[in-house]
């Protein structure tokens, strides 16, 4: 598979699957992100909603679109350990397939201080943020 010609995230690996000879272009993608969230848009004109399906199989995103003159599919392998592939969105909106995958928000880690010698158990080790 060879890897698309347009920019792409980091990480994101937009590649190529294997097409129908109906096919002689790639449809137009476009890959942008937002502080939550990275959204995938495939700029398809003439298709119903009903032509396109969308799986995802362990970090891999398969996007299906299927008419009389149109045989289509593209893989989208994703990176699980940045992205909230349990919660991903589809929708038709527009000539557009939208793709939304929520990015995977860390938790700040609570620091505290330890005082060297002293039980943790004891009331006069603080445990106070620095």
């Amino acid at each position: 598979m060879d890897t698309l010609a347009f920019p792409k995230l980091p990480l994101l690996n937009l590649t190529y699957p294997l097409m129908s000879e109906s096919i002689t272009t790639p449809i137009p993608t476009e890959v942008t992100e937002d502080d939550t969230k990275y959204i995938i848009k495939l700029h398809v004109t003439g298709i119903y909603e009903d032509d396109v399906v969308v799986e995802l199989e362990d970090n891999n995103l398969l996007i299906k679109i299927q008419t009389a003159e149109l045989s289509y599919r593209r893989l989208i392998t994703l990176d699980g350990d940045t992205m909230d592939i349990d919660n991903i969105e589809a929708h038709y909106e527009m000539n557009n397939i939208v793709i939304d995958i929520p990015k995977i928000t860390t938790i700040p880690t609570k620091k505290r201080r330890v005082i060297l010698g002293k039980s943790l158990d004891n009331p006069d080790v603080t445990d106070d943020l620095y």
